[in-house]
């Protein structure tokens, strides 16, 4: 499963992320589970922004915070396998910076930061 962040009207713009990275994006900066779909618009897009901004410079202050993480396998008793995927080193940086395009998209033309 995946969450898409998108700007209504703009199809070919957004990021798609899968829900655990999405919940992972959201811890880094500090943000509540907003739920399955949702919007930022005006001060909570404006704090996103800001908390986003704050994000990148520590990644770039300390970018081993962003140095990806292995692929690994939780074993079960029984039953089928359960594959936890890594991260891709710099993916924390990628995903921020592609959030932060749309939301210039966003505030450019008035609209929302909408996710479902």
């Amino acid at each position: 499963m995946s969450i898409t962040v998108f700007v209504a009207g703009f199809d070919d713009d957004y990021v798609n992320v899968t829900n655990t990275n999405f919940l992972r994006l959201l811890e880094l900066l500090g943000v509540d589970d907003p739920g399955p779909a949702g919007e930022f618009s005006g001060p909570a897009l404006d704090e996103l922004s800001a908390r986003i901004t704050f994000a990148l410079e520590s990644l770039a202050a300390l970018p081993e915070l962003d140095g990806g993480t292995a692929t690994r396998e939780i074993p079960c008793a029984s039953g089928p396998r359960w594959i936890e995927v890594g991260l891709r080193e710099g993916y924390y940086v990628e995903r921020l910076t592609a959030l932060q395009r749309l939301i210039s998209l966003a505030r450019s033309h008035g609209r929302a930061l909408s996710f479902s």
